[in-house]
């Protein structure tokens, strides 16, 4: 998929942020295709991203003074880590 973004972002962190959030979003989506179709519990989707930090802010329960200007909507990831629905794991970019 692609498409324009509209925010601004202010970090490399930010943008991974919301670039692995609009991801979750697809797998969400496709998971619930999938889950339709063959009638089966799924396990979780791993993402898989290049930036440590959008991985640990992600982990993170704790909403941090230096995050408050990402919109409500990208922390939907949040969640759906802490739930177990979506893993990410750490890819360097030269792979």
């Amino acid at each position: 998929m692609s498409k324009k973004q509209d925010i601004v972002a202010l970090s490399s962190v930010e943008v991974k942020y919301v670039a692995t959030s609009e991801v979750c979003k697809e797998v969400i989506w496709l998971r619930k295709f999938l889950s339709d179709l063959f009638k089966g519990p799924l396990s979780p989707t791993c993402i898989y991203c290049d930036n440590e930090s959008c991985i640990r802010l992600t982990e993170d329960p704790v909403f941090h003074v230096r995050t408050k200007h990402i919109n409500n909507k990208y922390h939907y990831i949040k969640s759906m880590v802490r739930d177990g629905v979506v893993k990410l794991h750490y890819i360097p970019t030269n792979e």
